[in-house]
């Protein structure tokens, strides 16, 4: 059984945990468990929101510093908050065209998912052209067949359904 350890760090308002549960169903579609911890009860509309998850079996939910295998990020100012918890050779994928000064640890990839959200009117889904272009990489969990599966699961209205798979799709062209 593969453990993977994910990080989701944002701002309120992005979908930081739309994002989660996104990825939780996608585990569990696989047949994989999963733990999750969010950290959003203290956040309003422009503040810190996490979310770890644990996929495959772990006990408790919480991702310490230097332990996690892929970070998330759709704000890119959250990097000096959470980029502690990413490992040495850890994933970071961050919507952002620079990583700042400092690059820390990690392998970066950089999705100016805001612009691509604005340019194409799907303002509301940052979350999901990030997801989808962590997905077009092959050190990404899931693929972007998983999570547009995923997506067809979840709840929604049919126009923000295809709104949703078109973001997620947008995402992984620009990600191969």
């Amino acid at each position: 059984m593969r453990k993977v350890k994910i990080i989701i760090a944002g701002v309120g308002g992005q979908g930081v945990v739309f994002l989660s549960r996104l990825l939780a169903e996608a585990a569990v579609q696989a047949g994989e468990p999963l733990i999750s911890y969010e950290s959003h009860g203290m956040a309003m509309r422009g503040g810190s929101v996490s979310c770890h998850l644990k996929i495959g079996g772990f006990q408790s939910p919480l991702i310490a510093a230097g332990e996690a295998d892929v970070l998330l990020l759709l704000a890119a100012e959250e990097l000096p908050h959470v980029q502690h918890l990413l490992k040495d050779d850890g994933r970071l994928f961050v919507n952002g065209e620079e990583a700042g000064k400092d690059g820390g640890k990690g392998q970066i990839s950089l999705v100016p998912a805001s612009a691509m959200a604005l340019e194409h009117n799907l303002p509301r889904a940052v979350n999901l052209i990030v997801a989808g272009f962590a997905a077009a990489h092959s050190d990404f969990p899931y693929s972007v067949d998983q999570l547009r599966a995923a997506l067809e699961k979840m709840p929604a209205k049919e126009t923000i359904r295809a709104a949703n798979i078109a973001a997620l799709e947008l995402g992984c062209q620009v990600g191969l």
